[in-house]
């Protein structure tokens, strides 16, 4: 975890030594804004979610404090986890802060997931819904790993019903789709340095 890379939540940006540096969701929504219906309530349901998955791992969660709008989706979080610990996979890192310094981005990961008896991990993202867009996040993200062996993404769908779904991102997608996310990252850069 990089300790001078601090997070402003109001505007999901982030500054490190002071200095501000872009963020993986604020370089690809300046090219493919957020949808029409996503709005602040959408935004703090998510940001609920998260925050009670990430204490749910680190075993500091008090259950009875979860709002009920995300009760069902947190159910499916924790039916993920069961299910991953029958895999015999383990949570490496949750809301793992990273930074490229070649490209000077930032982003925080959900989680990294150790994989059984190999060398690799998982880099995997938490949704509510599947967007496509979360190919060119997980792409920002895997540009900056380099103390994680990283093979593959998962995408955890969190269902309404108290289930998820998962969609696997092989590293050769992830390799595929960085340039994507460079291509966000170049044009997010163009727009900020020309105020457009």
């Amino acid at each position: 975890m990089i300790e001078e890379l601090v997070f402003n939540p109001k505007d999901h940006t982030y500054e490190l030594n002071e200095r501000k540096v872009v963020s993986v969701t604020n370089a690809i929504n300046s090219i493919f804004p957020k949808r029409p219906w996503f709005n602040d309530y959408y935004a703090d349901k998510g940001t609920a979610l998260h925050l009670a998955c990430h204490y749910y791992v680190k075993g500091i969660l008090d259950e009875s404090t979860i709002d009920n709008r995300i009760q069902s989706k947190f159910d499916g979080f924790k039916k993920f986890l069961s299910d991953f610990t029958l895999l015999k996979k383990s949570i490496q890192e949750t809301e793992y802060k990273v930074f490229n310094k070649h490209y000077n981005f930032a982003g925080t990961i959900d989680l990294i997931i150790e994989k059984f008896n190999t060398p690799n991990f998982t880099l995997a993202d938490i949704k509510s819904s599947y967007d496509p867009i979360v190919l060119i996040q997980l792409a920002g993200y895997y540009l900056c790993i380099k103390e994680y062996k990283i093979d593959q993404a998962v995408v955890i769908i969190l269902n309404d019903n108290g289930t998820y779904n998962l969609k696997y991102i092989t590293k050769r997608e992830l390799i595929l789709n960085s340039n994507l996310f460079l291509s966000c990252l170049s044009l997010n850069n163009f727009k900020t340095k020309n105020n457009i």
